[in-house]
């Protein structure tokens, strides 16, 4: 869907596969998501939104700005060389409506931490485990994700 006011240009929804090849000598890792909402501002900025579920956590920290960096690279692929992309999400359960907007992260950065991310998660796939995060870490934080993680610790509350 594309709406267009004024000089503002809003598209919604739009899936994305973005390939990263990380090491030289290994296939480029992809990553599937969503950009919820692009609005290109003029010929030079453009807004990416990211709307959650959940409640905000207490700071926007590290990886929420790597989240927030992939979105923005995707973007960057799908826009006009040149565009300055920023990149913010919105917490529905907050109902603030204010978006969050964490500092960038750089590209060689992004891209270093991306692949450690992306090997982590091939060995736990590759070992059959998969840690996740504890559930009192998860309940301090007020996500509200705890029901998809830990379903039996909600119906147990």
């Amino acid at each position: 869907m594309v709406r267009t006011s004024g000089r503002t240009e809003e598209r919604f929804g739009l899936p994305f596969a973005l390939a990263l090849r990380l090491m030289a000598d290994q296939p480029a890792v992809v990553l599937h998501g969503q950009l919820d909402v692009v609005a290109l501002l003029d010929e030079h900025h453009a807004l990416v939104l990211d709307f959650q579920l959940a409640a905000a956590p207490p700071k926007a920290g590290h990886a929420e700005a790597l989240r927030l960096g992939v979105l923005r690279r995707a973007a960057q692929t799908l826009l006009p060389e040149g565009v300055k992309v920023e990149v913010g999400a919105i917490y529905l359960r907050d109902r603030k409506g204010q978006a969050t907007l964490p500092e960038p992260i750089g590209a060689m950065q992004l891209d270093a931490e991306v692949r450690l991310v992306a090997q982590e998660v091939q060995a736990a796939r590759r070992e059959a485990r998969w840690p996740g995060v504890e559930v009192n870490r998860c309940r301090a934080a007020g996500c509200g994700y705890l029901y998809r993680c830990y379903p039996d610790q909600v119906a147990a509350k």
